[in-house]
């Protein structure tokens, strides 16, 4: 299930929901993978389509869509999939939901041990009114998005005064609380755990950096306009790091509080062997180039492999399920 985008869309709307949207050519991509070991793929972008499938047996439903106008957008497909008793591919309606409240996530995330940016939750304009005993500079984003939508340079406050006055600003623009937190400087990584078909745990480790200017991270946010629009040109590379190695039980301890998953990326900065978690993706981009199949391809395996696992895990529990 996909909603697409043109590029005109994301030209024309950088900084808002459209950025989240799947471009045509991404869901052909993955279309192209799946087709490799699945013999009948279709992409379906409207909802009301999926209840033809609802009474074949075979059907399994890969959740590929973000854009509807409502502050549910993220997990639509599957609450739907849910309630039509439809299997498919990937992370709950309630463990998306959880993961894109980044707020709620930094419980998850504390509570496995791992070390997450401090923060101040703005629900209301009257909680503005309180102290920030936070370090700046800050980083001022809407709570409940995803895919750096609502985030741009000048998401980074270096007074409380900025802070309030784009807290206000996205507090009008976004449905939701904002999130204000401390910016963490550091190389971008990622985490990306894989349930394997065995239920074991698959960890893969990757960096992102800006082409020519390697320390680019240490001032600066990736945005959406840089992942969608391409404004700067990056690269993923490997990731060496015995601090990472030393808590991969932790990244481990995460997926299992979560629950329903098969797929999780863990974002964060590493810097002095400390990782800092920023937030967590449930349904990351599949794109081959994006950053969970590329961390697992510097690890040796293609994205074929790794969608299969994916599917085939998704598949085995949904026979377990109806007693197939």
């Amino acid at each position: 299930v996909s909603d697409c985008a043109s590029t005109k869309e994301l030209m024309d709307d950088p900084s808002c929901v459209t950025l989240d949207k799947t471009k045509v050519e991404e869901a052909v991509q993955l279309k192209e993978t799946i087709s490799r070991f699945i013999e009948k793929v279709t992409i379906v972008s409207e909802l009301e389509e999926l209840l033809k499938w609802q009474k074949n047996k075979d059907c399994l439903i890969y959740p590929y869509r973000n854009s509807a106008n409502s502050r549910n957008r993220q997990v639509l497909v599957q609450a739907f999939c849910e309630s039509m008793s439809l299997p498919f591919v990937g992370a709950d309606a309630f463990a998306r939901f959880l993961c894109a409240d980044k707020a709620l996530a930094k419980n998850i995330i504390g509570s496995a041990g791992l070390v997450t940016a401090a923060y101040l939750r703005i629900d209301t304009i009257e909680d503005l009114n309180k102290e920030c005993q936070l370090s700046f500079p800050v980083v001022v984003k809407p709570n409940n998005e995803d895919s750096s939508v609502g985030i741009t340079q000048h998401s980074i406050c270096y007074n409380w005064q900025d802070a309030r006055s784009l807290a206000a600003s996205l507090l009008r623009d976004f449905e939701g609380s904002v999130l204000i937190e401390e910016f963490a400087s550091g190389k971008e990584v990622y985490v990306c755990v894989l349930k394997e078909v065995d239920g074991s745990l698959s960890i893969a480790f990757a960096e992102r950096q800006v082409d020519g200017d390697p320390d680019y991270f240490k001032e600066n946010l990736f945005t959406g306009s840089i992942k969608r629009l391409k404004t700067k040109s990056t690269h993923m590379l490997p990731c060496s790091s015995a601090h990472l190695d030393s808590i991969k039980s932790c990244f481990a301890d995460v997926f299992n509080r979560i629950g329903s998953l098969v797929s999780l990326r863990i974002d964060g900065r590493l810097s002095n062997d400390k990782f800092i978690v920023l937030e967590l993706t449930t349904s990351p981009n599949l794109n081959e180039t994006a950053e969970y199949l590329s961390a697992f391809k510097i690890d040796g395996r293609s994205p074929e492999s790794v969608i299969k696992s994916m599917i085939h895990n998704e598949w085995k529990r949904h026979l377990i399920t109806r007693g197939g």
